[in-house]
């Protein structure tokens, strides 16, 4: 079953200026622009899915697993 995920945007010029000027008004960090796209779940077996999530830990990191267009 297809899902949503967040990815981080493919900004033009355009819109990699305007971020940049309002991280410049917000006058601290750093703003980061994802895009919603659609995927489907990789089908993991028990193994492979007991794998993924003991290189999250040591990664400490989310790790998601999606079928390749």
């Amino acid at each position: 079953m297809p899902g949503q995920v967040w990815t981080l945007a493919d900004l033009t010029p355009e819109q990699q200026r305007l971020v940049a000027e309002a991280e410049k008004d917000l006058g601290d960090g750093i703003l980061l622009a994802f895009a919603r796209g659609t995927v489907a779940p990789s089908d993991l077996t028990p193994d492979q899915l007991a794998r993924l999530q003991a290189l999250e830990k040591q990664l400490g990191l989310v790790l998601v697993a999606v079928r390749s267009s």
